[in-house]
């Protein structure tokens, strides 16, 4: 392993200017960071607005570029400093640079649901054939995909980028600085509407991922007619469990007792390939083909994909089965939710083998004012099969109405405070019941996972927090 930068280069792309000159211009470096509370092993560190006061911090750290855009006179031990014009312009112009000099495949990979799941089941399809440049977690916006790229070394055989949109535009920037060879989305949904103003103009979001496609990348998309016709005049593939897709998927069959399925791949040369899938994930299927149209396009040995398809993890708060309290299970779908992933989540639990089965729902952001739209759309698809629904937060007072008025055989309810809500979960906790989580981010629905799977108690009631890491990692919990 080798480092791609070096001082020369970074300020020759960027054209800087030096405050403080390094001692060796053509030292190399690897690695970005831009919070002095999260440093690793980062050698370069880009101060964004607001972060001069910190700088100090880096003393002692392994940073040894600082990248800033205004004067700085501080002390800064063994860090050479460069003054740029703008310094998220900066990480962005060096991504640019590192993405268009290499000549391996890069993947960009979007969607409504599925995005980071999609990667890390590349990740574990590839660790044993292909030495991965990966996002982290989901880092995977305009600061998040130039970060990734900037840690790419010479041992990296492909990269792996999530990118990610909440506005029209995000998506046309993050593939213009990253032009990827491989590009896939996974789906287009309701993520996001209120952002977007409408599933019209998320689809165009979207489909930002293939502009300035050359014609030799490779674009993969789902089997959806609104993407055909869009695209009706450019050259892609589709996935999809449907004849006409030359990426195809099918269940073969289910074992609900045992948690498993096994699902059957059909590639465009007509090879196939089966393996028995620890999940009964409705979606599952969804993005493990999309996965391996990927991993087709890499040429990656069959053989050895169907090998590690056997052993693909459950993810945190994306399909993770735990075992609770009494005998109880936990469904695991809190990081995220839209109205298609309330639906499939809803389907996951009324798919499993249990006497009683609960869903509840935290708050869903990010939605149109009142879920106008998507509470109907919600209610209208929401699968038979669930003995109790439990709705709370903002959005609950909205979608509470409907749900009931439209599940006639299944208890609906709406638990406004928290800590009722819980205190209301322990009551339910029985011998042979099931429960699912689901919830925005901000709602961090894990707060009941946890209660029941390790009976942890939370004095935190808040229905909506901005912190983005998981509850049992903050200091507030």
């Amino acid at each position: 392993m080798s480092k791609i930068l070096s001082f020369e280069t970074i300020a020759e792309v960027t054209k800087g200017t030096w405050l403080k000159t390094p001692s060796n211009l053509q030292e190399k470096l690897q690695g970005a960071a831009f919070d002095t509370r999260k440093l690793d092993k980062e050698d370069i560190f880009f101060a964004f607005k607001n972060v001069t006061p910190f700088l100090s911090q880096l003393n002692g750290s392994s940073v040894k570029l600082l990248v800033i855009d205004e004067d700085f006179n501080g002390d800064l031990e063994n860090v050479a400093i460069l003054k740029v014009g703008n310094a998220l312009a900066a990480l962005q112009q060096i991504s640019h640079f590192l993405a268009t000099q290499t000549t391996i495949p890069i993947i960009a990979i979007t969607g409504s649901n599925g995005k980071t799941t999609v990667k890390e089941t590349l990740v574990h399809l590839l660790s044993d054939q292909k030495r991965c440049l990966a996002t982290k977690g989901n880092f995977n916006n305009e600061i998040g995909c130039p970060v990734t790229m900037l840690n790419l070394d010479s041992s990296h055989e492909v990269a792996l980028l999530e990118m990610g949109a909440s506005h029209i535009g995000d998506l046309a920037l993050l593939t213009k600085l990253i032009p990827a060879s491989i590009r896939i989305v996974l789906n287009v949904g309701h993520a996001h509407v209120a952002k977007f103003g409408s599933l019209e103009n998320t689809y165009s979001a979207k489909l930002e991922l293939f502009e300035q496609a050359k014609e030799t990348d490779t674009l993969l998309v789902p089997y959806d007619e609104q993407i055909q016709k869009r695209l009706s005049n450019t050259k892609y593939q589709q996935f999809g469990n449907t004849t006409e897709c030359g990426y195809q998927w099918k269940i073969e069959k289910q074992d609900k007792q045992n948690k498993t399925q096994t699902l059957s791949f059909t590639f465009p040369n007509k090879t196939k390939l089966t393996a028995n899938i620890r999940s009964l994930n409705p979606v599952i299927g969804s993005l493990i083909c999309a996965s391996l149209s990927v991993c087709d396009q890499l040429s990656l040995d069959l053989n050895k994909l169907q090998q590690r398809l056997t052993t693909l993890p459950l993810l945190r708060g994306r399909g993770a089965y735990l075992t609770g309290i009494n005998q109880t299970f936990l469904l695991d779908e809190c990081y995220n939710a839209n109205p298609e992933s309330v639906l499939a989540t809803a389907q996951h639990l009324a798919n499993l083998d249990y006497e009683k089965k609960v869903y509840v729902i935290g708050n869903l952001a990010e939605l149109e004012e009142k879920l106008t739209n998507s509470a109907p759309f919600i209610a209208e698809s929401f699968t038979q099969g669930i003995d109790e629904v439990i709705v709370t937060g903002e959005s609950g007072q909205w979608l509470y109405p409907i749900l009931q008025a439209k599940l006639t055989n299944t208890k609906v309810s709406y638990i406004k405070d928290l800590a009722t809500l819980f205190t209301k979960l322990t009551t339910l906790a029985t011998a042979n019941t099931a429960f699912a989580f689901k919830g925005s981010r901000s709602a961090h629905m894990e707060r009941g996972l946890l209660l029941l799977s390790q009976n942890i108690q939370t004095q935190c009631h808040k229905t909506a927090c901005p912190k983005l890491i998981h509850c049992k990692e903050c200091d507030e919990f």
